[in-house]
């Protein structure tokens, strides 16, 4: 099949001798794509982005006249952000360059706390904000009936409004009522719309009530059998007994391979749960969690710095009051867009879009 105009420039089906097919897809030139695995029903999803190719063909001109640039001064400033994952690396995955070393070098980042920038840097562009769970899917349920989909429904159109009132820049929700949207079409979703940001908000459950906090996740191997836990609690779809089989292994080779992305990423969890403690903390006594990290689907196949934030735990008295009041909600949304624009202004998102 050969279509006329479009991305594709033919698709091939091939009758192989061991009775099985394959599917060749030959795009345009310039066309980037990531491929993904899905069940319930069994699919391959290919995401195609365009590039303009005026803008390629300069960049290549550009790279081939000068050569890669030189790399801007360090920043200053003693703060460590996050810890290296723990544990020894697949050999062959670091070989292969899909994984950092054993001992990556993490670089440190100061987190502002001064007066805001009037607007964020010009490299984003547009930020992609991501109610969890909703419709069918009510997320974790409090001891008084107060379900997550709602409380962050709420909280996220209360954030899209404080990052519009700094920010010259489009601000998008992946959904504005209470609709399911499975978890592959979020982050496709942010794909699509050009997004330089993703924030996931969430609110956190345990089996015990008396654990309580926030904190804040990107997309990297847990490190605990807590961050696992909190991973797969979200990664469930509430469709009956079903939950969707997540692949550990796949998500290393998809998603680790950019390890610029994931560095991104930690710094921008780590701006967002300081900002997120100093600014709710001001009125509320909160645990300050800390920056984790966790396979968590919702996070997979994001091109640009994404982050989950778990607000506080529903499953805890104390904090499901809380989360009920208008006044906590609208703290904890300031909180995350004062945690994205000091991440914003101080980020090197313009050398990941570029």
């Amino acid at each position: 099949m050969k279509p006329t105009n479009g991305l594709v420039k033919y698709i091939e089906v091939v009758d192989t001798k061991n009775g099985s097919s394959k599917i060749k897809i030959r795009l345009q030139p310039f066309e980037t794509y990531t491929t993904m695995e899905l069940s319930n029903p069994e699919r391959v999803v290919v995401d195609i982005n365009r590039e303009d190719p005026a803008r390629k063909s300069k960049l290549l001109a550009k790279n081939k006249s000068t050569g890669p640039g030189p790399m801007k001064g360090k920043r200053k400033g003693k703060i460590k952000l996050m810890d290296p994952p723990t544990g020894v690396p697949d050999p062959a995955l670091v070989e292969a360059g899909l994984l950092p070393g054993p001992n990556p070098k993490v670089r440190s980042r100061p987190v502002k706390r001064a007066s805001f920038a009037p607007v964020l840097s010009p490299a984003i562009k547009v930020i992609v904000i991501d109610p969890g769970h909703g419709g069918k899917d009510p997320g974790a349920v409090g001891l008084k009936g107060l379900k997550e989909k709602d409380v962050v429904l709420d909280i996220a159109k209360r954030l899209r409004k404080e990052l519009l009132r700094k920010c010259r820049c489009k601000v998008v929700l992946t959904r504005n009522r209470d609709v399911f949207i499975p978890l592959e079409e979020r982050t496709a979703f942010a794909n699509t719309q050009g997004a330089d940001l993703f924030i996931s908000v969430h609110v956190n459950a345990n089996n015990s009530r008396r654990v309580r906090g926030v904190e804040t996740y990107f997309l990297s191997p847990a490190r605990s059998k807590a961050e696992r836990y909190t991973a797969a609690r979200e990664n469930m779809v509430s469709n009956g007994t079903e939950s969707k089989n997540i692949n550990d292994l796949a998500f290393i080779l998809s998603d680790m391979k950019n390890t610029s992305k994931i560095n991104e990423s930690s710094f921008m969890a780590a701006s967002v749960q300081n900002s997120l403690v100093s600014t709710v903390g001001r009125k509320y006594r909160v645990k300050d969690n800390g920056v984790k990290q966790a396979m968590f689907y919702v996070l997979h196949g994001a091109r640009m710095p994404a982050v989950l934030v778990e607000t506080s735990f529903i499953s805890n008295p104390r904090e499901e009051k809380r989360l009920k009041s208008a006044s906590y909600r609208h703290q904890i949304a300031k909180g995350i867009a004062l945690g994205v624009r000091n991440y914003a202004n101080e980020s090197r998102v313009a050398s990941l879009v570029n």
